[in-house]
C-alpha cells in the first residue's frame, strides 16, 4: 500500500494528530477555559509536535487560516443533547468545502451497530 497520500500528515513515516473535532459532540462540559479557545488549540497544533489537526468546518473556517500544521476536517457530527438515543452523526461538510478550507484530508464517523448505521454508511458513500 502506498502512503503517498498520507505524506502531508506524516514526518519520517510517523504522525501525531491533535483531535479537536469532538467539542461539537461532547459540548463545553469537557473543556476548561483554555481548551475551549480554538485559537489556543491551533497555536498548540502549530507548536511542532503535531503533524496535523482535526476539527469541524466551523472551527477551520474561523481559526485555521494562519496556521502551518496540515488540516483534517471532520465531515459529520452530532451533539450530546440526545441522551439515550441511538447515535447518528450527520454530514455537515462536503469534501469540496473541506478542500476550500485547506484540508489535506477528511474524517468521518460511523457508529457501527447503531440503528442509524445504514443511513451513515449511505451518506458517507
Amino acid at each position: 500500500m502506498s502512503t503517498a497520500s498520507l505524506d502531508p500528515i506524516l514526518q519520517n513515516g510517523h504522525g501525531m494528530l491533535l483531535a479537536y473535532d469532538h467539542g461539537f459532540e461532547h459540548g463545553p462540559v469537557e473543556f476548561d477555559e483554555r481548551s475551549a479557545d480554538p485559537a489556543w488549540i491551533m497555536d498548540i497544533a502549530d507548536s511542532g509536535y503535531f503533524t496535523g489537526v482535526i476539527c469541524q468546518k466551523g472551527v477551520a473556517a474561523h481559526y485555521y487560516c494562519k496556521h502551518r500544521v496540515p488540516l483534517i476536517v471532520k465531515l459529520n457530527g452530532k451533539t450530546a443533547f440526545h441522551f439515550g438515543e441511538e447515535p447518528v452523526s450527520v454530514q455537515n461538510c462536503t469534501v469540496e468545502e473541506a478542500t476550500e478550507l485547506g484540508a489535506v484530508g477528511v474524517g468521518y464517523t460511523i457508529y457501527i451497530g447503531s440503528e442509524h448505521e445504514n443511513e451513515m454508511i449511505q451518506e458517507f458513500s
